[in-house]
């Protein structure tokens, strides 16, 4: 070992200084809701639902607090960027930042079903009828049924089946919401090139409207998706007035899907592609998803909604998070089979209906 130069001058110990962290308890109510997309008393409680997880194990100078950790996680899924994230947290380091989104976001999405629910009370079910007849007057709509495609960058493993109609690398999100908005079902683990009749055969939907679950009513879905007893679609190529009636009053009554996607978009720049491509794996990318959903239903429990009407609506017509594709009616089965003539026979009831 070289020994000190005769000489030199020691250097003066001092000891080393480590300044507190910005968090979300740092920002103005307008900065909490512009960069992180809630309210100061909204992230207060996120932090407390998560406190017992997120709680640090040291009592070491480094460690990072609850409060830090949520606002570095609510900011990325805010703009879906790091560099955000460290503009607003300039004291921690972009890997203590990835830390914290990883770890906030493994939290969350095991508290999903806190949630993200499809309540099958009586009650709910009536609830939710009146709220969709009350739009065009579709009757015994239980929720709408829509898919959409949240970009990712090209995934080491089979990159080709991620890739959309669009051209861009995707995972294509199943989701069923309710009149008032709110996310009752995500399906996101499917690649981009995935079709909507598969994802809806993989999903957890199917079997709530089987008689043991007693769910009364239908889903609405555009005519991507196959006719089914339980599952209302448009009439291709309508030819009669009450046919062309159907289809209007059906895309009427689908119209929360488009408002809703527009809310997670708006408040979720990481689902946009305006916010830039996300750079993870399809299984965080779904995790991210699946949280952010969760967040919005969250988010409508408190009354925090961003934006008009007229301008989600607006929004929710763009390209970078379509929530719908047209295509030809899938119909599965034969033609004889007694589900799809059964199906048939209840949609010519409703076209009669509105004759």
């Amino acid at each position: 070992m070289r020994g000190r130069a005769k000489g030199a001058v020691r250097r003066p110990y001092s000891r080393r200084v480590f300044r507190n962290r910005t968090s979300y308890l740092n920002l103005s109510e307008e900065q909490c809701v512009q960069r992180l997309g809630f309210s100061r008393e909204a992230v207060t409680e996120l932090c407390l639902l998560v406190q017992a997880q997120l709680q640090p194990r040291t009592r070491a100078w480094t460690a990072l607090p609850v409060a830090v950790k949520v606002t570095v996680a609510l900011n990325f899924y805010a703009t879906g960027s790091f560099q955000a994230a460290t503009g607003l947290i300039n004291d921690i380091t972009q890997f203590a930042i990835h830390c914290c989104i990883r770890d906030v976001t493994e939290v969350l999405y095991a508290k999903r079903n806190q949630f993200i629910a499809f309540p099958m009370e009586e009650e709910r079910q009536k609830q939710r009828a009146l709220g969709f007849r009350k739009i065009a007057g579709f009757p015994g709509v239980q929720g709408v049924l829509g898919c959409a495609h949240v970009a990712l960058r090209a995934p080491y493993d089979n990159p080709g089946v991620y890739v959309n109609e669009k051209g861009f690398h995707s995972l294509k999100v199943q989701l069923v919401c309710d009149h008032r908005h709110r996310v009752m079902h995500v399906c996101s683990r499917f690649p981009g090139s995935t079709r909507h009749a598969c994802i809806l055969q993989e999903s957890s939907v199917p079997p709530l409207f089987q008689p043991e679950h007693q769910a009364s009513g239908w889903l609405l879905g555009n005519s991507a998706y196959p006719l089914t007893r339980w599952l209302m679609t448009p009439v291709k190529k309508s030819q009669s007035s009450s046919e062309r009636r159907y289809n209007r009053i059906h895309a009427a009554s689908r119209e929360p899907m488009a408002r809703t996607v527009a809310m997670l978009r708006r408040r979720f720049r990481c689902l946009s592609r305006a916010g830039g491509t996300l750079q993870y794996s399809p299984d965080r990318v779904s995790k991210f998803i699946v949280v952010c959903c969760m967040l919005h239903n969250f988010a409508l429990e408190r009354g925090q909604v961003l934006g008009t009407a007229e301008g989600l609506r607006e929004e929710g017509e763009g390209e970078d998070f379509e929530w719908e594709e047209e295509g030809e009616e899938e119909e599965e089965g034969s033609e004889r089979s007694p589900d799809l003539i059964t199906a048939r026979a209840l949609r010519q009831c409703l076209i009669q209906g509105f004759g």
